[in-house]
């Protein structure tokens, strides 16, 4: 049931196997996961090397995205995480 719902949803590269509690948990409480990953890499996050900063960066820019999420506003309600969605419905680079 589960699979049948995924595939019509997200198309027919969506597997099951990649919906995982991890994800579960980033889709529907993407907020409390940004404290979480904030809080488990303060002091990584904290003193970037020149080489690292653009790498820091961009992990800083996805936890201020989670933070800012909001998954059920406008009467929404989440299925699975974006990122997976997103990534079965591009195309594979050979």
């Amino acid at each position: 049931m589960f699979l049948q719902e995924l595939k019509e949803r997200c198309g027919e590269k969506a597997l099951e196997d990649e919906v995982t509690d991890g994800s579960d948990f980033v889709n529907f409480f993407p907020s409390l996961t940004s404290e979480i990953t904030a809080t488990a890499l303060r002091r990584e996050l904290q003193i970037p090397t020149e080489r690292e900063s653009n790498e820091i960066q961009r992990v800083h820019d996805r936890i201020e995205v989670l933070r800012r999420s909001r998954p059920y506003s406008g009467g929404g309600i989440p299925f699975v995480e974006d990122r997976l969605s997103a990534d079965w419905k591009r195309p594979k680079l050979r």
